[in-house]
């Protein structure tokens, strides 16, 4: 069955022309509640210095040189572009001191020598763009077949001492080439691992400490474990006295009116600790 028919339908948006099929409303890109070609329909605005005249072209604010009409310079400011058009040098640019760095600069300038920090940072880029074309060259000789382990493969003893070695030298972080000196881990401490985040779910019998849910229930749930909240909300504390175990939930609401969720809290890890004689 065609879906053509016999009686022409018009695109909706007025414009004349027909639409390719008849259960279409538009001609591709007419459906926008403005055409593009409605923009250069409309009248350009007035001038915005109040001459009541239409500037020029849609999104410009005033006519040429109406910017600003109805303001004057200052005595100063006709002073100094009086002296720019007759070519005066700014006198009070003169008796200003100038860095010896600034004066060499002048100095070879004068001279036609180029500026040394110039000179300096072009032979660093040819010396980084030739090092580069090196670099490609010897990348695309050891490519595909042209690499001499090519369809070659490490024995599995081979790939376990390269893992040994790997862990031995990597062992100390700061040995690795992209240590920025422990920002990992940042907002929270180095100590915030999942061994003692485990510690403190046991310690808390696996459930949260505000809605007493368990993890099991929870973890079944949602598939995450409980959340170890910090109670006097510094992440760089992480003595166990001042860990909890909270589910995602009771853990954002504990966001909000922090001085006395700190106090409830305070006070419950004082209960769980009576029976131990520790003091908190």
């Amino acid at each position: 069955m065609s879906l053509q028919t016999d009686s022409a339908k018009l695109c909706e948006r007025g414009c004349g022309e027909q639409v390719k099929l008849p259960y279409h409303r538009y001609i591709n890109g007419h459906n926008r509640k403005k055409h593009p070609s409605d923009y250069y329909k409309q009248e350009p605005p007035l001038c915005l210095c109040g001459c009541e005249q239409r500037v020029a072209t849609i999104g410009a604010k005033y006519i040429t040189g109406h910017q600003r009409k109805g303001k004057h310079h200052t005595e100063e400011s006709k002073e100094k572009l009086r002296q720019a058009h007759l070519g005066i040098p700014n006198l009070k640019l003169r008796g200003r001191p100038k860095s010896e760095l600034h004066r060499k600069a002048l100095s070879l300038a004068k001279k036609g020598k180029p500026n040394p920090k110039v000179a300096e940072s072009l032979k660093r880029s040819e010396k980084a763009k030739i090092a580069r074309l090196k670099a490609s060259e010897a990348c695309r000789l050891r490519v595909g077949k042209l690499n001499h382990f090519y369809g070659k493969h490490h024995t599995k003893k081979t790939i376990k001492l390269l893992s040994e070695l790997a862990f031995i030298r990597f062992e100390n972080p700061e040995n690795h080439p992209t240590w920025k000196g422990g920002l990992s881990k940042l907002p929270y401490n180095f100590n915030f691992d999942e061994e003692l985040k485990e510690k403190i779910r046991e310690r808390d019998n696996y459930t949260c400490q505000l809605c007493g849910i368990p993890e099991s229930k929870y973890l079944t749930a949602t598939k995450r474990k409980l959340t170890i909240h910090h109670i006097d909300y510094d992440k760089q504390n992480c003595d166990e006295y001042n860990l909890i175990s909270l589910c995602v939930g009771c853990n954002s609401k504990v966001n909000f009116s922090r001085d006395s969720w700190e106090i409830y809290f305070k006070n419950k890890i004082k209960e769980k600790y009576e029976n131990t004689n520790v003091t908190v």
